[in-house]
């Protein structure tokens, strides 16, 4: 019966995405951006901290950096072997489940969970791909959350526009 299921299933799945979703951002947001980092900086100086007044000041110019490079554009791959994204392969042996966050215009977004110490949950942007069909598709290798949610950390950065 499995076998029968199978037959109509597509060996692979492709389709391209941008690397995140991009936000377009006001000159007041860079200004925004800018004095909370001198503040960060300042607060650094005034306790004592050179440590901290320089990690803040880094991280202010890695961020001021990053949010204003435009994504690139990536092809992601699902095949009967793993996920291939951003020039990197999951083999389905490395995943321990995925879960996908559907809310279109806002998120289209596919996780997958892995056994890796760090950066242990990749995100992979859907953008105009069938969820329904990458859910099918995975689900013959991993298993779903069906509890899956999105990552704190990417809800800040869409309030925040980051």
């Amino acid at each position: 019966m499995q076998d029968e299921k199978n037959i109509n299933q597509p060996k692979e799945i492709t389709w391209q995405a941008p690397e995140y979703q991009e936000y377009k951002k006001h000159p007041l947001w860079f200004m925004a951006f800018g004095l909370i980092t001198a503040l960060l900086v300042l607060f650094g100086i005034y306790s004592g901290s050179w440590t901290t007044a320089i990690t803040f000041a880094l991280f202010g110019i890695v961020g001021l950096i990053y949010a204003s490079q435009k994504p690139k554009t990536v092809t992601i791959k699902l095949t009967g072997t793993g996920v291939q994204a951003h020039n990197m392969m999951y083999d389905y042996r490395t995943v321990k489940k995925f879960w996908i966050v559907y809310h279109p215009p806002v998120t289209k977004c596919l996780y997958l969970e892995t056994n890796a110490y760090l950066n242990s949950v990749i995100k992979i942007e859907l953008a105009n791909q069938d969820p329904r069909a990458v859910k099918t598709f995975l689900s013959r290798y991993v298993e779903e959350d069906v509890d899956g949610m999105e990552n704190i950390v990417d809800v800040i950065a869409r309030k925040v526009k980051f």
